[in-house]
Parts: C-alpha cells; sequence; structure tokens
C-alpha cells in the first residue's frame, strides 16, 4: 500500500516539477540576492541604533517573512518536491539536508527556523552535490566568499557558514546566522570579530543584560552598559561606568544599591566638587541640590566612622551647625565650637567649650548669645565672668546699672566711659579717679570738688594746669609746701600774681621763714596805695616785718593801714607793740639782714674772686692758708641758717661727700661754717663744665658720648657703692678738664638743697633732669642718678633736652622720651638704646646699677 502511495506521489510530482522548474531556477536566483539585501538592510538598521532592541527583533521576523513570499509562487515545485521526497523517502532515509540538526540559542529561535525550512526545502542530494562542487570551483577561482555567497542563492546556508567561518570571514558569518534568526551564534561572531557594540545589541535584545553590559564596556560605551549592568542587576559595575563618564551622581546611587558606600562617597565628592559646590553656583536651585549631595555624602562618610571628611563636606556646603555636631560628637570640642558660633549658637559653642575646659571662653560665648537673644540681665553676668567688661558694662549701662557698669568699664581701662557712668551712679569719688586715669583733670577735680575732697581737688587742678586755684586750695588746707610749689610758677604778669605772692607770704610765716614772708607781702602790696581789696595783704606784711624783727618796717605798714581804716582788726595794738618793742632794743642787737656777699675771710681761706653762682650758691675761688693751696670755696645760700634740719644734716652729707676719693668726682676737702656761712672747700679743677660746652660747640661725637658716659657712669658706681646718691647730676654739674677728664660736682649737696631750696623761693631741683619718683617727691634711691645720667646723655648727644617744652615735670612723668635718633640720626643704634633705657619712667624698667651701664658700653665699644 506504501509503496502504492509513493508510485502515485512520484506520478504526481513530476508534472508538477516540470510546469514549475522555470520558476524554482528563477526563485533561486532571486534568493541569493534578497538575502544578500536582507544581511545588508540588518547591518545598517544595528549600526544605526535607531529601534529598541524588541523593535530590532521584530524587524528582523519580519523582514525574514518578506524576503520569503516570492518562494510561495513556486508552490508547484514545491509541492513535487514533496511528493518525490514522500515517494524516494526510503532511498535517503538516513541522511538530512540542510544540516539543521544545530540547537538553536532559543526555543523561538528554533520555531523560526523550522517554519522557515518548511516555507523553502533544500536542494536534493544529487543537486547539491552538484552545487557543492560549483562551489569549490568558485571557491578556488574567485574566492572564499563568492563561493559562500554561490552557496547562500542555492539556500545551502549551512555550507556557505563553513566556508566563511573557515575564511575567517566572521562578519558575514554573523549577518547570515542574523538573518537566521540564530541571534546568540551571531552575537558570538560579532563579538569574535571585535564589533563589541552590535554583539552587545544584539545581548540586549536577547535580555542578556550581563553579556550586554560587557560587551558596551568594551566597545568604551560606558552610559549603555551602565544601563545594561543596572538591568542584569550588577549595580556596583554599573556604578564604575557612570564613574568613567563623570556620571557622578548616577555612580553614587547605582553604588548606594550595591551597598558599596565608600565609593559612593567619593561619587558624591567627586559631583560636588566638578559641579562647583555651593559657592560655585549660580543659582538658589544648584545650591540647594549641591547642599543635597554634600548632605547625603556626610550621611555616607558618617556611616563609614570618617568623621572628619564628613565635618569639611558639610563645611564646605556651608552647612555649619551639622558640621558642628559631628566635631562635638567625636570630641573635637574646639572645632565644635567656633563651628557652632558661625551659625550663631553660642549657647551650644559654650558647651563645647565646657567641655574643652575653657570656662572663660564658654562663658564669653554664652554671654554674647543670650545678648544677641535680648537676655541682657543674663548674658552680663556670663560676659564679666568672661573678661569681657566693656561689653558687660555697655549691658549694665543699658540696664541702667550704672555703678557695676562703671566697675566693668574701669577693669576694661576704658575710663573716659567709666567716669560717666559713675557720675551718672553719683559715685563721685571712683567717677573723679576714673576722670583722672584718662587724663581729664578738670573733670575729676569737679567730682572731687563735689564729692568734699579738697585735697584731692588741688591736685586734679594742678594736673589740669589749673596752678593758682590748685595753690589756693592747698593753702586752705594748710598744705604749705605744695602751695608754695605752685604760687612761685605764677608770672608776673599774671592778674593772680598778687593773690600768689599774698598766699606766699603767708606760706613762707606759718614755716618760720619771714625773711621770705616779708619779700612776698612786699610783693604783693608792691607801690599800690591801700585799699578794701588790698588791705589784708599789707596787714600781713606788717605782721611779717614785726615777726621778722624788722620793728621799723611793721610800724611803717601799720600806721598805712590805721590811716586808711583805723578800726581794721589789730592794727593799733600791733602798731603799739612794735613801738614799744623799738624803745627797749640795746645798741647790742644783731643786725637785721644778713650780708649779700662774704667778706674777706679772716681765717683760714682767703677769698681770691668769684668763679659763679648757681642754685646751691656761690664758687669763689680761694686760697687754703693752712695747706697754701688753691681751693674751690663754695659759700651755700644764706636760707641754710634759717632751716634747723638743713643745719643739722649738712655736716652729715658733707662728712660722706669728703669720704668720696675717684678720679671722676671732685674732691671736698673741708666743710663748716665761716664769717661767710656754711661752706664747702673742694678740689679746684681747671676746665669748664659740659652745659658750656654744648653751648658754644653744640652736641659732641658718639664717641665722645661714650667716653664720657663711661667715666660719669664710673663715678656713680664707685659713689652708689658707698650709699652715696647725687640727686642733680646734669652737665652744669660735671666738668671737663683740660686732661680730657670728666669731673661730677656737689655731691652730697642735692640732698641737703632740697630741704634749703623752699627757703630760697626756688623749684626744688632741676627740672630739666629730674627723675619722675623725684619730680613726684617719692622716696628715691641711686636709680634716680641713672635716669638723670640718661637726661645729660641725651643732651649731649642731641644739643637738646629730651624735655623742654611744656609742663616738664609732667613731660618727665607721662611722657615717653623720643629717640636720640629722631633728633639726630647719626647716634648709632646701641647708644640710642642705652639712654632710652636709663629713661625708663618706672625705676625697675632702668640700669639697676651704674655697672651694668658700663658692661653695656663696653660691649657698644666693642662693636
Amino acid at each position: 500500500m506504501r509503496k502504492r502511495l509513493r508510485v502515485i506521489a512520484l506520478l504526481l510530482a513530476i508534472p508538477l516539477a516540470m510546469g514549475g522548474v522555470a520558476g524554482v531556477v528563477l526563485a533561486r536566483g532571486g534568493d541569493g540576492l534578497a538575502a544578500g539585501l536582507r544581511a545588508r538592510a540588518k547591518i545598517e538598521t544595528s549600526e544605526r541604533g535607531a529601534q529598541s532592541a524588541d523593535e530590532a527583533l521584530s524587524a528582523g521576523l519580519a523582514g525574514a517573512q518578506i524576503l520569503r513570499l516570492p518562494v510561495l509562487h513556486f508552490g508547484m515545485l514545491g509541492a513535487a518536491v514533496v511528493l518525490a521526497a514522500y515517494a524516494l523517502a526510503p532511498a535517503f532515509r538516513g541522511r538530512r539536508r540542510g544540516r539543521t540538526a544545530k540547537k538553536s540559542a532559543s526555543p523561538k529561535a528554533a520555531a523560526l527556523a523550522s517554519a522557515a525550512e518548511t516555507d523553502l526545502s533544500a536542494p536534493s542530494a544529487k543537486e547539491s552535490k552538484r552545487i557543492l562542487k560549483q562551489a569549490a570551483q568558485i571557491e578556488q577561482d574567485q574566492g572564499a566568499e563568492a563561493a559562500g555567497e554561490f552557496l547562500l542563492g542555492r539556500n545551502l546556508k549551512e555550507e556557505a557558514i563553513e566556508i566563511f567561518l573557515r575564511a575567517e570571514l566572521l562578519g558575514r558569518a554573523a549577518e547570515v546566522r542574523h538573518d537566521q534568526n540564530r541571534f546568540d551564534e551571531a552575537a558570538d561572531l560579532y563579538k569574535k570579530l571585535g564589533k563589541e557594540e552590535h554583539a552587545g545589541r544584539i545581548y540586549a535584545q536577547l535580555g542578556r543584560h550581563e553579556d550586554a553590559a560587557k560587551c558596551y564596556f568594551a566597545a568604551g560605551k560606558f552610559s549603555v552598559a551602565g544601563d545594561m549592568f543596572e538591568r542584569a542587576g550588577n549595580h556596583r559595575e554599573a556604578g564604575k561606568c557612570y564613574q568613567k563618564i563623570g556620571f557622578h551622581r548616577h555612580a553614587a546611587q547605582a553604588f548606594l544599591k550595591s551597598g558599596a558606600d565608600a565609593l559612593a562617597a567619593e561619587s558624591l565628592l567627586s559631583a560636588f566638587n566638578e559641579e562647583g559646590g555651593v559657592a560655585g553656583a549660580k543659582s538658589e536651585q544648584k545650591a540647594k541640590e549641591m547642599r543635597g549631595i554634600a548632605k547625603k555624602a556626610a550621611e555616607i562618610l558618617v556611616k563609614l566612622e570618617r568623621f572628619d571628611e564628613a565635618e569639611a563636606m558639610l563645611v564646605r556646603s556651608e552647612a555649619f551647625g551639622p558640621a558642628a555636631k559631628i566635631a562635638f560628637q567625636t570630641g573635637n570640642f574646639k572645632r565644635a565650637a567656633e563651628l557652632f558660633l558661625r551659625v550663631g549658637r553660642g549657647d551650644l559653642a559654650a558647651k563645647a567649650l565646657e567641655r574643652l575646659g575653657d570656662a572663660v571662653g564658654a562663658a564669653r560665648a554664652l554671654g554674647e548669645y543670650l545678648r544677641d537673644k535680648g537676655q541682657e540681665a543674663e548674658a552680663v553676668e556670663h560676659l564679666r565672668k568672661a573678661g569681657e567688661h566693656a561689653a558687660a558694662g555697655d549691658l549694665y549701662r543699658k540696664l541702667g546699672r550704672y555703678g557695676e557698669a562703671g566697675v566693668c568699664y574701669r577693669d576694661a581701662d576704658d575710663f573716659p566711659a567709666a567716669a560717666e557712668a559713675f557720675r551718672a551712679a553719683e559715685q563721685l569719688e571712683p567717677a573723679a579717679e576714673a576722670y583722672s586715669r584718662c587724663g581729664k583733670f578738670a573733670e575729676a577735680a569737679e567730682s572731687y570738688a563735689r564729692a568734699g575732697r579738697a585735697d584731692l581737688q588741688a591736685e586734679m587742678l594742678e594736673k589740669a594746669g589749673d596752678t593758682f586755684t590748685a595753690g589756693k586750695l592747698y593753702a586752705e588746707q594748710g598744705k604749705a609746701d605744695g602751695a608754695i610749689r605752685l604760687m612761685q610758677q605764677i608770672p608776673a604778669d599774671s592778674p593772680n600774681y598778687g593773690e600768689a605772692c599774698s598766699i606766699l607770704g603767708r606760706m613762707f610765716q606759718e614755716k618760720g621763714m619771714h625773711s621770705l614772708s616779708v619779700k612776698k607781702f612786699t610783693e604783693a602790696t608792691g607801690s599800690q596805695t591801700i585799699a578794701r581789696n588790698s588791705v589784708d595783704a599789707f596787714y600781713e606784711l606788717g605782721r611779717a616785718h614785726e615777726r621778722q624783727g624788722d620793728l621799723v618796717g611793721a610800724i611803717e605798714i601799720f600806721e598805712r593801714i590805721l590811716s586808711f581804716d583805723y578800726h581794721y582788726k589789730d592794727a593799733a595794738a600791733c602798731l603799739e607793740r612794735c613801738k614799744g618793742m623799738v624803745a627797749r632794743q640795746s645798741e647790742d642787737l644783731p643786725p637785721l639782714t644778713a650780708p649779700t656777699a662774704p667778706a674777706p675771710a679772716t681765717s683760714r681761706y682767703e677769698i681770691v674772686r668769684e668763679l659763679g653762682r648757681g642754685g646751691m650758691g656761690v664758687v669763689y675761688l680761694a686760697r687754703d692758708s693752712v695747706l697754701e693751696r688753691e681751693v674751690a670755696y663754695k659759700v651755700l645760700p644764706e636760707g641754710l641758717r634759717e632751716n634747723p634740719n638743713a643745719l643739722k644734716n649738712f655736716l652729715r652729707e658733707a662728712k660722706a661727700a669728703a669720704a668720696l676719693n675717684h678720679p671722676n668726682i671732685v674732691t671736698v676737702y673741708d666743710a663748716g661754717e665761716s664769717e661767710h656761712g656754711f661752706y664747702m672747700a673742694m678740689e679746684r679743677v681747671e676746665g669748664t663744665t659740659l652745659k658750656e660746652i654744648l653751648r658754644q660747640r653744640g652736641p659732641v661725637s658718639a664717641n665722645a658720648v661714650v667716653y664720657i658716659l663711661r667715666q660719669m657712669a664710673s663715678a656713680l658706681s664707685y659713689a652708689h657703692g658707698r650709699k652715696v646718691v647725687h640727686r642733680d647730676i646734669k652737665t652744669a654739674n660735671t666738668m671737663w678738664t683740660a686732661e680730657r677728664h670728666v669731673k661730677i660736682m656737689d655731691f652730697g649737696l642735692a640732698k641737703l638743697m632740697e630741704e634749703v631750696r623752699n627757703a630760697t623761693t626756688m623749684i626744688s631741683g632741676t627740672p630739666f633732669y629730674m627723675s619722675p619718683e623725684q619730680t613726684l617727691g617719692r622716696d628715691v634711691d641711686h636709680r634716680t642718678d641713672i635716669y638723670s645720667l640718661g637726661v645729660t646723655i641725651f643732651e649731649l648727644a642731641t644739643g637738646e633736652l629730651p624735655f623742654q617744652k611744656g609742663n616738664v615735670p609732667y613731660h618727665h612723668v607721662h611722657t615717653p622720651p623720643p629717640d636720640p635718633r629722631d633728633v639726630k640720626a647719626d647716634i648709632p643704634v646701641g647708644l640710642s638704646q642705652i639712654i632710652l633705657r636709663c629713661l625708663k619712667k618706672a625705676p625697675a624698667e632702668r640700669y639697676q646699677t651704674a655697672k651694668e651701664l658700663i658692661e653695656d658700653l663696653d660691649r657698644l665699644a666693642k662693636a
């Protein structure tokens, strides 16, 4: 039965085959052309990448069907082939055509391939053999590519692919496999060919995202590779791909999904840096994005315990508060405090500083925070604790607590503000003290006056330059020395000069200096006639004459008073008393006045001539008749006789001076009292004073200054070592001998003269050379000579005194001395430094001994 059926099938196949043979031939030629066009169209579509993976796959399948439509025109031939195959099946059993036994990459591809083969059957075995033989000849003549294309045209695709692979025409082989919808094999071939991107597209269409990602990565298509890795769930590799092309935000997201926190943080940091951060943002939206990136990066870094980096990231994004919290939590309290302060959180900064042990800083931070919050009462205590006295003072003043404000301002050395605050609080003495500290002496005097402190009022008026009023107050308080000192400064052309003289007269009278009292009262009255405003001065003048023993003068004054006002005080009684005393005087009463110049000596010293006059007396050239030598014979002022203390100390001081034996000190030979008065006999020195040299020649050279200074310092070192202080070192007291030596005069006299000067109406000391402590009337020691030596050398080096204008005593106490080099530029720096150290206001800051000064001089000389 089967044989019959096969025979029938064969008989039917013959006419069908004959009728469609021409169509088959034409169809085969067209099929080859269609296959070529189909492969090229597929490649072009893949290269353009215009379609998605699914669209590309659909297009491939549709193209395959469309290209096979011409075969249907040869249905007759197909039917004949089928019938012939059925009829001849036994003969060909075991042999299979088309080599289609290979498994497809997927069931879908296998189904498509099976459907395709049902559309067009492979040539018969005999025909295939003939075709293969022809292909071999073509390969030999024209090459493998032509042979392969020939086989494709005869539908022997597997044989064609074998030739392509053998000839390493991988691209063409891949195209054929692609046309066969055997995409896995096509992709593998593209990959071997190095066309990674083509392979990647095919893998992506097949859903093999990991393989696609690797191909795209190899092709340098990192963006697509990253997308493929993400689809494959390999987020870490996706992040690396995004990193390579600078997609740092995408990279960070991918790394976070993979748990690679460190890599995510690095990507966020890169994004922040490359996008300019907050500082480089050109819009608020961009700045907001940057802050978000920084915040996320910081969170990750904290998680990784990379706290310093997290803090730095937040600071760069201007998130100082969160950065401060990280610093605090990690124990970096100093940094935390700084950052909290930047965001105005002084309260939190205070906590950080407390943990740091900085109580003062904590108090300051908290105080300023509370102040800015308007909580002044709480803030002020913290500010005060922090030593912010000025700020605390401002708050106390704002709160109306002026006394406490004054204390704070005073502690802050803001004396003007302190004075005003104390004054507002009616704390007058502290106000006056503050005014004094800031140089507002008139205001200080007013406050002391309101406080009832006339003594301090007088001091402030003196400093304010109101010499006359200050002197009057001193006189009213019974401070004769202060009153005398100030009233003697009133110039003769002052409208207050007469009253000043009257006050001086009273003060001298109180001190028992009657002759001086008479002189000042005489100046007070002058040649004026007695009037109501001057009668008091005339009365005091009469009493002064009486006390001095000048009864005739007293009688004259009292008579003038009585002629003006007969009932004035007790003037009549005074007149009668003086007249009675005159009547009782005897012939042997002492003379009323002392001689104004020494009489010729009748004892040891014979005066030859006067050598000079000064504040310490008159110097004569005299001859010592006992030792037959010339001496300098100094007669001290007459006022010495009227000063018991001076008389008591004179011989002691003279004895100490006579004990000094040094080549740079004028030697004292003798001292005592003679018919000339109190005297000192001293070594006669041939030469002139340094003062005279300056007057004639001006400043001396630096070398000469050092030479002179060393000798003077040597003399002082010697004297100080024997507890003798000069107290009046100056150029006028220093001789320059013909042998080019320095000799200091008047050792032992300066202290004595301090007790005498008030009796001679002269200012105590030489103000141009006096140390601050000597100017203020304080106790002095040998360092006062160091200061005066500094003034002397300043004068020698520059030709000028450091202070010679204005209120000189004030300048010595308060004003810094000028640099000698500012006066005379060629003075060596070392010498200038020595001079300025001598002129330090505080004794403790000067050279402590003359020996120290000499050591510096020696070093300067060597240099």
